[in-house]
C-alpha cells in the first residue's frame, strides 16, 4: 500500500507557474485520482524562509496520502523571496517592503484550478504554519479572499491583523499552539527570533474571541483530550462556521504529529499525540474531528 501510494504522489504532483502582478509565481499541485465530482481545494502555506519543498516535508506528505482517500486538491504556493506578506509591515523582507499581493497570487490559483479542473468553489481552505498561520489569516481576513475556512499552526492573530480585518462574512477557523513555543507566545507578546522581535501577536484566548465573535459563536468550552492537549472551541455558532484551538502542553513552534525540519533547541518540541494534519482536513470537509 505504502509503495502504491509513493507511486501515485509521484505521478500526480506537479509545480505550475503563473503570472501574478508582473511576478512569476511558482506553486506545487496534487491532485488526486478522481472522478466526475467536484473537488475541493486545500492550500497548504510554508512558513518563513520555508518552500513548497519544505512544507511537503514537514506536513511528512500527509495532505497528498489524505488527498486520495477523501479526494480533495492539494496547493502548496511558493512566497516572494520565502516569506509571505502577512500585514505585519516587516521592512527586511522584500514581500513585505514591496507590499507583494499575496491574496492575490491565491485567487489567481483558484482561477487558474477553476478553468482546468472541476473543483468546488463553496469549498477552499487554507492551512499555515508561522509566517504561513498568519498569511491564512489574512486570507480570512480580506473581503476580496475566497477562502471558506483557515487552520493556523504555531501562530496566532498579530495586532496589524485585529486593525485591518474585515472578514465578509463568518469564516471558520482552527489554532494549534504550544505553551513552549521560543518564538510565540501563546499568553501574547512579541514574535521573536533570537533577539529578532518580528511584530507582535494577541493572546490564544483574545485569537479564538476574535473569529468565534465573527462567527456568531456563544457557548466557549474546553475538553482536555490527553495530559498534552486541551480542546478550547465553542458549541453555539449563529453561521455554523465553528472556531476551535487546540492548547498543546509543553509543544513548541511545531506541526504537531509530523516532523520538525529544524532542531528541537530552536523551534522546541514536536507533539506526537496529536495529529494536526488529519484534524485540519476532517474540519474543512465538516467530517467529525
Amino acid at each position: 500500500m505504502t509503495e502504491f501510494l509513493i507511486f501515485v504522489i509521484l505521478t500526480v504532483f506537479s509545480t505550475e507557474s503563473i503570472n501574478v502582478n508582473g511576478l512569476q509565481r511558482r506553486f506545487g499541485l496534487y491532485v488526486p485520482q478522481q472522478d466526475t465530482a467536484k473537488l475541493p481545494v486545500v492550500f497548504v502555506l510554508h512558513g518563513g524562509g520555508g518552500s513548497i519543498r519544505s512544507i511537503r516535508r514537514m506536513a511528512g506528505w500527509q495532505f497528498e496520502e489524505l488527498a486520495e482517500k477523501m479526494k480533495f486538491i492539494v496547493v502548496y504556493p511558493q512566497a516572494y523571496k520565502r516569506h509571505w506578506n502577512d500585514g505585519r509591515g516587516i521592512k527586511k523582507y522584500d514581500s513585505h517592503r514591496l507590499n507583494i499581493c499575496d491574496v492575490c497570487f491565491i485567487n489567481a490559483i483558484i482561477d487558474t484550478l477553476e478553468k482546468k479542473y472541476n473543483i468546488d468553489t463553496s469549498r477552499i481552505f487554507a492551512a499555515g504554519i508561522s509566517n504561513g498561520g498568519i498569511m491564512a489569516m489574512r486570507l480570512a481576513c480580506d473581503p476580496s479572499s475566497r477562502i471558506k475556512k483557515i487552520a493556523s499552526l504555531a501562530m496566532l492573530l498579530t495586532d496589524t491583523l485585529t486593525k485591518i480585518c474585515r472578514m465578509p462574512h463568518p469564516r471558520g477557523a482552527m489554532f494549534f499552539i504550544g505553551t513552549d513555543d521560543p518564538l510565540v507566545p501563546w499568553q501574547g507578546g512579541h514574535i521573536h527570533f533570537g533577539k529578532r522581535k518580528l511584530g507582535r501577536v494577541v493572546s490564544y484566548d483574545s485569537t479564538i474571541a476574535f473569529f468565534a465573535s465573527n462567527n456568531g459563536c456563544n457557548g466557549r468550552k474546553e475538553v482536555k483530550l490527553s495530559p498534552l492537549v486541551t480542546k478550547i472551541f465553542y458549541t453555539e455558532c449563529e453561521s455554523g462556521e465553528n472556531t476551535v484551538l487546540y492548547v498543546i502542553k509543553g509543544g513548541g513552534h511545531t506541526w504537531p504529529g509530523a516532523k520538525s525540519q529544524l532542531p528541537s533547541f530552536i523551534v522546541g518540541k514536536t507533539i506526537r499525540g496529536l495529529r494536526a494534519t488529519d484534524t485540519i482536513v476532517r474540519f474543512f470537509l465538516n467530517e467529525k474531528y
